[in-house]
């Protein structure tokens, strides 16, 4: 699958659970729109998620969300933890995702600081395994 290809489906599938998740809810005020998503695969990542005890490790796809919250507020930090759920035990056609913890943008290397200050930015890295 290529990555314009996950980056349809992940967004599609956010754009149809939109309403059905609690992030509506939680920031009625703020009304974010769909964020931005940014997927990159890395080959040979390591997972410990296996599937009926066996899988293929193939390497992670870390899906970056850049959203207009902002960083390191409580709505910012609630928004991306709805993310997070929304995204948990996903898969994509022949790939299985397993998300771990969001982590802050500032780990990305050459974050602009100045985009930092405005935006919540996330990775949630997936754990990409072929289905058997």
């Amino acid at each position: 699958m290529k990555p314009y290809e996950i980056n349809e489906t992940a967004m599609g599938y956010l754009k149809a659970n939109w309403s059905a998740t609690q992030i509506r809810d939680i920031l009625k005020k703020n009304k974010p729109e769909p964020p931005f998503i940014e997927p990159h695969f890395l080959p040979g990542g390591v997972t410990a998620l296996e599937v009926d005890g066996a899988a293929e490790r193939n390497g992670v796809l870390k899906i970056n969300i850049f959203t207009k919250l902002g960083a390191g507020t409580k709505e910012g930090e609630v928004y991306g933890g709805m993310l997070e759920d929304l995204f948990h035990h996903y898969s994509i056609g022949h790939l299985l995702f397993e998300n771990g913890d969001i982590m802050p943008w500032t780990e990305w290397v050459g974050v602009d600081k100045s985009l930092q200050a405005g935006h919540h930015q996330t990775t949630i890295p997936f754990s990409v395994i072929w289905e058997n």
